[in-house]
Formats: structure tokens, sequence, C-alpha cells
């Protein structure tokens, strides 16, 4: 049985050059870390802490959260880290001070779901499932960072829920959608008044039709046919758009394409 992660999926059905370069091209070599990177695996750590705990921020070990570094601590800067406690106080006010205060109970973090399907075995980490304290219904929990809110339209289309929808179905959890949980990780100005934690972290509820779901699966299941038989990058379909603004091999892929090296892209495309 052949074993797919979500990662891939999503990637080829993002931009196929993109898969290409990442899971051909460049497959063997290390991927380069970055200080954006490591800005959003700490930031991830702090919320599962936060999560975790009853009295939020303030029971959160900060030093096991900047150990989430790893092998990237050499990235770990004093102002990364600064700017991680900087969004954790106010992610703490913007949540009611602890995990009673928000609309959601917390039941599991970083669940991994596996599924078959057909010869196929999919998986993908999900980063928590939880339940609406009003209306007792389930949800996943992703959570995603961004530098600002222009991306947010693209999360409404990300391939990424129905890959997790479908895993939960076939692990037999009902959910209604995907919750995701925004947060800004650039540099922000100290100027309250401009930026107050309401504009800093955004969470917006995401749904899929059974229809949508099944149709993505298919679209997974040929892929896996013709993964096979691309030896080549010419037969790639490019989707050159506002993702290509933060990809890793822009440059190569562009200068291949013969596209200028700053093309005008409209956000939304």
């Amino acid at each position: 049985m052949m074993h797919i992660h979500q990662s891939e999926t999503t990637t080829y059905a993002r931009c196929q050059r993109l898969w290409y370069y990442r899971y051909k091209t460049y497959k063997d070599q290390p991927s380069t870390p970055s200080t954006a990177m490591v800005k959003g695996t700490l930031w991830h750590a702090y919320l599962e802490e936060w999560w975790a705990q009853d009295g939020g921020h303030s029971e959160v070990d900060f030093a096991n959260v900047l150990a989430n570094a790893g092998d990237d601590a050499e990235l770990l800067t004093e102002q990364i880290a600064d700017d991680i406690m900087w969004m954790a106080e106010r992610y703490d006010q913007w949540r009611g001070g602890g995990r009673e205060n928000t609309d959601w109970i917390m039941l599991d973090q970083e669940l991994e779901l596996i599924g078959t399907h057909f010869d196929l075995a999919l998986s993908g980490r999900v980063d928590g499932l939880v339940r609406d304290r009003n209306s007792g219904e389930y949800y996943l929990l992703e959570r995603k960072t961004m530098r600002d809110w222009r991306r947010l339209d693209y999360l409404t289309v990300d391939p990424q829920i129905n890959h997790y929808l479908w895993l939960a179905k076939r692990n037999d959890i009902a959910v209604v959608g995907v919750v995701y949980e925004a947060a800004k990780t650039y540099r922000w100005s100290r100027d309250e008044h401009k930026h107050p934690p309401s504009d800093s972290f955004q969470e917006h509820l995401v749904v899929r039709s059974p229809e949508q779901i099944e149709a993505y699966i298919e679209q997974v299941h040929a892929f896996e046919l013709q993964r096979s038989h691309i030896h080549s990058i010419e037969v790639t379909v490019p989707s050159i758009g506002q993702n290509c603004l933060t990809c890793e091999f822009k440059g190569e892929c562009w200068d291949s394409l013969g596209v200028p090296a700053e093309p005008h892209i409209e956000f939304g495309e």
C-alpha cells in the first residue's frame, strides 16, 4: 500500500511545479530553515502549552516553548524570543486570559490521523480537536501564521481542509468543519492604538460539502496514478499567484518560465 502524507497531496494541489521541486528535484536535500519557520514553530509550541493550562499565559513555561527551536536554535535570536513573548501576551488578552473563557473546549492536540482509500494510505497531523461550548459541535483546529491578512482568502480554498475532514470521517470523528486560528507574526509596531490584540489574531470557521471532500480524494487518487510518470518539470502546470511570493523556489521557477523577476501579482489570485 502506498503511503501519502497530507503535505505532499496539498502541495501538488496548490502548485504542480512546487511539488516537483520539493519532492523530485530537491527531495534528498535538507530544507534550509528560516527565521520565519522558527518563529512559526515556536508560536505553535506556545499555543499548545497555552491550551494545556487552565490559567493561560501565566502558567506557560516560556523556556520550554523556546526549547522547541531544537536543531534550529542558532536562528533563535533575542528579537524572535521577544516577538513571541509579545505575541503571547496579546493572545492571552484576545482569548480572555485562559481557555475557560473561550468558545472552545480543547479535547486533543497534535492528532496524527490515517485513513485508507483503495491502495492508498493517507495521513496528516491536525493541530487540535475542539468542541463548541454552546452548540456541542466538534471541529478540527488548525493554526496558521502569516505576515498579514492577505493570505486569509486562500485559507477558504485550502485543499488541506478537504484532506483533514476526510481523515476525520475515516476515523469516525464527526466534525462540522475546521477552525482556522490565524496570527500575524511580523514584528508589529508597539503602538497599541494602531495594532490592538483584536487586529493581531483572527478565527475563521471553514466547512466543506461531502461532494467537495470526495472530489478532492478522487484528485488524490488520480495524482497517485500520475506521480510515477512525471519525470520532467516541463510537464507540470504552474500556478502563479500570491503563494509565489513566499515560495522558496520562486527565483528558479520564474527564471525557467521566463517570468519577470518581480511579476505583478494581485492578492486573491
